[in-house]
This record gives C-alpha cells, structure tokens and sequence, in this order.
C-alpha cells in the first residue's frame, strides 16, 4: 500500500498493527526508539523479495535517516519511500518535555486513588504530541537532507511518532520536477 502511495491506508493501519502486535514487553519503558526502528524493518523486510532495497541508518544528506526503501529495475512500483522516526516518552508533570511518568497508584498527599486514565498523559495531550513529533520527522527528512541521491522520479515521506503501543503518522508523495520535489495533490 505505501510503496503504491496509499498513504490514508498506510496511515490508518500502521497504528493498528502497532497496536495489534506489540506487547508492552517489548517496547519496556518506551525508552527506546530502536525497538520500534527494528519493528519497521522487519515489516518491510519482505520488500526485498520483492525487488525493493532497504537500507538503515544510512548516511545520507547531512545525516542518517531510519529507513529507506529503493526499488530496483525489477520493482514494480517505481517508488523511493524515507521514513523518519521519533520516540514521545511518557511526561513528566513537573516538566514540559516528556518523560517516564510516575505510575504510583495512591496519591499519598490526598488519599486519592489513581485511576488508569490519571495515571497516563490526557489522550488528547497525548495524539498532540505524537502528531507533533510526526511533524518534526518529516521536517528533520528536509533539513537534513535525506533525499540527495534519489533516482527515482517519486518518493513517499514518512514521519513516525510512537510512545507504547501507540503510533502516529504523517505522510507526503512527491513527484521530481526537474531539480525540485514537489509535493503531489
């Protein structure tokens, strides 16, 4: 589907698969990117057999992108994808930058016991923030320069942002007009 450039139904069901198949044994603490990062490789893994190349964390521009997909001359979509990916770590109150929470159960000052919901971020607080690391994803693939070396004429950008089990994303196609990628309609 994205390798086509259906990114509404990339966008849609990424977060289910997430959400699906990952336990939260395997993301512990929500600490680091790099399980989701290897999560995103082996979906895409089969890609390869498919007459795609994956790379990642490969120089590129002025850095390293996560994942990069490039068809060869057997591919049938002749589609470049770089994707981008960011951690949101659970907030700490007495910050504004997020962290681990502290998931005690009792209030100790008010007798008051937490509920499930107190003892996470607000949902809300919660896809703002994962919307806006998606956001930076896909500005940092721009900064840093990841689509030098591009050959083909499409390419799909992907900004992921994951905190648990939950993940959002944001996605452009664009097409190469002369020296200029320009975003399509």
């Amino acid at each position: 589907m994205l390798l086509q450039g259906n990114l509404i139904e990339f966008e849609k069901e990424l977060p289910k698969m997430i959400l699906d198949i990952l336990s939260y044994h395997d993301v512990p603490d929500n600490l680091a990117e790099s399980n989701y990062h290897l999560f995103m490789v082996g979906l895409f893994s089969q890609a390869q057999f498919r007459g795609y190349k994956l790379m990642s964390n490969k120089e590129s521009g002025l850095g390293r992108f996560d994942l990069k997909i490039e068809p060869t001359e057997n591919a049938i979509y002749q589609t470049s994808v770089i994707m981008e990916f960011k951690l949101l770590k659970h907030k700490n109150n007495d910050e504004d930058e997020y962290n681990i929470i502290d998931d005690e159960t009792d209030d100790e000052e008010t007798g008051h016991e937490k509920t499930d919901n107190e003892k996470f971020i607000d949902e809300d607080e919660t896809g703002h923030g994962l919307r806006k690391k998606s956001e930076e994803a896909l500005a940092q693939i721009i900064e840093k320069k990841y689509r030098t070396g591009i050959r083909t004429a499409k390419l799909v950008e992907c900004g992921i942002a994951f905190q648990g089990k939950r993940a959002y994303v944001l996605s452009r196609v664009l097409c190469k007009e002369g020296d200029q990628w320009v975003e399509d309609s």
